[in-house]
Formats: C-alpha cells, structure tokens, sequence
C-alpha cells in the first residue's frame, strides 16, 4: 500500500482528482480522505504501479522505525481522555 498526501488542496480539487481515480482505475484506491483545516488530499493506493505519474512527487515514504513518536502520543492523549 502507497499513500500520497497532497498539500495545499482546494477541495473541489480533490473532488475532481477523486472523481478521475474511481472513473477509471477504482480497484488502485483503498481510500481517500480530506482535511478541510490542513487543505490537505490523502489517497491511499493498493500498490505504486497504480500511482499516476502526476501524483508520484507526493508519495509519502513509510516511517523510519527509529521515528519519534513522542509528539504524536502526547497530543491524542489530550485528544482521546
């Protein structure tokens, strides 16, 4: 599974990338996601054959297990009481 996260996104944006994914490969997207603060488009793809190659340079690279998640621990643990 590869996933790309595109900044910087207006939502009608994401809509129209979405739109184009589902009509022609909708089998290659596991999931899509959209945060209206961040403005941000996640797509999470099956493999990375299925990436467009407009949509390569956001490709996340999976976590270095060594990777602080500190930050990450502490600010759910205020969030999920």
């Amino acid at each position: 599974m590869r996933l790309c996260k595109i900044p910087n996104l207006e939502y009608k944006d994401f809509e129209a990338i979405r739109d184009v994914l589902y009509a022609n490969v909708p089998f290659a997207v596991i999931h899509v996601g959209y945060s209206p603060k961040m403005k941000t488009g996640i797509f999470n793809f099956w493999d990375s054959d299925y990436i467009p190659d407009e949509m390569k340079k956001f490709i996340m690279q999976p976590p270095l297990s060594r990777e602080n998640k500190e930050k990450m621990t502490k600010e759910l643990s205020v969030l999920l009481k």
